[in-house]
């Protein structure tokens, strides 16, 4: 593609169009930060506040930003394929005047086009396999891009939500720690992206970040796909007798039956799954998991609210052990209190300053004493500057939820009875994937990290068209307590 097409795409696709007379078409400041600030993801931008939900704009404002995304995006791919034949930096001087860009113009752009390169790597062994994937959170945008890698024609994703809202945040670990979650996110280019600004590292091979974060960077990857498509605001409400999926847009009033049959339906719509339900999939509640029985172990888990400090917007701060904060893999978190705690974790990142904490066997089967009590114990382990006492400590609860600013429950694990099953006469595999598969109730943010080792399963049985593999292996995968 010649120099002067790419500026002329550059200006017509900015936001602010250009008012110069001149015949020469420039790059002006505002555009190229613009598109620098779409392609590259800032958390600060309007792309972001549009996706979750966050954005002043209305409706039709936020999806003409939503279209200036796509071709942006699209330029971006364009200009990706240019740097086969020079460096990412002589293309990028070649085509961008040397009076207007600066060095940290040159380095986001090159951010810009390494995750184009990380992201979008071609599908191998094309096959004529079509997948519907019911759930565009983090495990439906998963199986998509795995789907995609695996040769599949055409993937299609459908997401009742308009938004990536969910502000729940998720620990997810490397290799360091036995698990593939943060390698596969880093082969994905989610380091290059502004995006990755809103994750924390609390721990050596673990990155925390917001599930909203997770989701629109896994879209983000999946619009650099030409076979993908995702549908928000739309319902999956089931199955005709010959397989076909019924779906509805959530803001139309009338069904309508999708136009193609799917070879595959991936249930990935969470613990309330529309996809188990149509296929009569029952869900069970273990006492039995692994080798723990819970119905024996009777443990029990409290997640604490904190509220945010109103001047900084931050957690409370937290005690120092030499010079460093204290980390939930501290041992200061294990075995304390007398032993009525087991273990605790903290989710230490606003809008949520939480923990979690895991009582033993013993206190949970004696409520004799307070609760709050001993959470009180548990702050002066954790904060700088503890409460005292148990109305300072009932002062500092986060009240926004009303009254329930600690949430204590029994750990409980619920389970699909199965994960494949046909519809259609056998034409349609029906798989179900993360929550709809499985629930795991009994500590915060970590049953993602299963979701990609599943994933890969599922690739696996992609290839070789062998889903009662599939059922096997993830069954194994998914009986390992956590």
């Amino acid at each position: 593609m010649c120099r002067t097409l790419i500026l002329s795409l550059i200006l017509s696709l900015s936001l602010s169009s250009s008012s110069s007379s001149s015949s020469e078409q420039e790059i002006h400041h505002g555009d190229l930060d613009t598109f620098l600030e779409d392609v590259l993801f800032d958390p600060n931008g309007e792309i972001f506040k549009c996706r979750s939900g966050e954005s002043e704009r209305n409706v039709k404002e936020c999806d003409a930003v939503f279209e200036r995304e796509r071709r942006h995006v699209s330029m971006l791919l364009e200009m990706s394929r240019e740097v086969e034949m020079v460096s990412i930096r002589d293309m990028l001087e070649r085509y961008f005047p040397h009076d207007m860009l600066s060095e940290s113009h040159l380095r986001d752009m090159e951010n810009a086009l390494k995750f184009v390169n990380a992201a979008s790597v071609s599908s191998a062994n094309e096959n004529n396999q079509s997948i519907l994937i019911v759930g565009g959170g983090p495990a439906g945008l998963l199986t998509a891009i795995e789907a995609h890698r695996r040769g599949c024609r055409q993937v299609r994703v459908v997401e009742k939500r308009r938004y990536h809202s969910r502000k729940v945040w998720f620990d997810i670990l490397s290799s360091q720690l036995g698990f593939r979650g943060l390698d596969t996110l880093k082969s994905f280019g989610l380091e290059f992206l502004h995006l990755f600004r809103t994750s924390v590292t609390e721990a050596p091979g673990t990155l925390t970040i917001p599930c909203r974060t997770l989701e629109m960077f896994l879209a983000r990857v999946l619009l650099l796909l030409d076979n993908v498509r995702i549908d928000y605001e739309t319902q999956f409400e089931g199955f005709t007798e010959n397989g076909f999926a019924i779906l509805r847009k959530t803001n139309e009033n009338n069904s309508t039956c999708d136009s193609n049959i799917f070879d595959i339906v991936v249930a990935a719509d969470g613990t309330r799954s529309s996809v188990r339900d149509a296929m009569g999939i029952d869900v069970n509640t273990l006492e039995r998991f692994g080798s723990f029985t819970l119905k024996d172990l009777k443990q029990t888990t409290t997640i604490l609210s904190v509220r945010v400090d109103s001047s900084s917007g931050r957690c409370p701060p937290l005690r120092t052990i030499e010079e460093r904060e204290v980390s939930p893999f501290d041992p200061a978190f294990e075995h304390i209190m007398n032993g009525s705690v087991t273990s605790a974790w903290k989710r230490w990142n606003p809008p949520f300053c939480e923990i979690q904490v895991l009582w033993s066997h013993e206190f949970a089967q004696d409520r004799s004493q307070s609760v709050e009590k001993k959470l009180l114990d548990l702050m002066s382990v954790i904060l700088r500057d503890p409460p005292s006492n148990l109305k300072e400590f009932r002062d500092m609860l986060d009240k926004r939820s009303g009254d329930v600013n600690i949430q204590t429950y029994d750990v409980r694990i619920s389970r699909a009875s199965r994960l494949v099953k046909s519809i259609g006469g056998g034409d349609v595999t029906v798989v179900l994937i993360g929550d709809a598969a499985q629930s795991s109730h009994y500590r915060l943010g970590v049953g993602i990290n299963r979701v990609f080792d599943v994933v890969d399963i599922f690739g696996n049985a992609i290839s070789t068209n062998n889903f009662d593999a599939f059922a096997r292996d993830a069954t194994e995968v998914r009986s390992v307590f956590f």
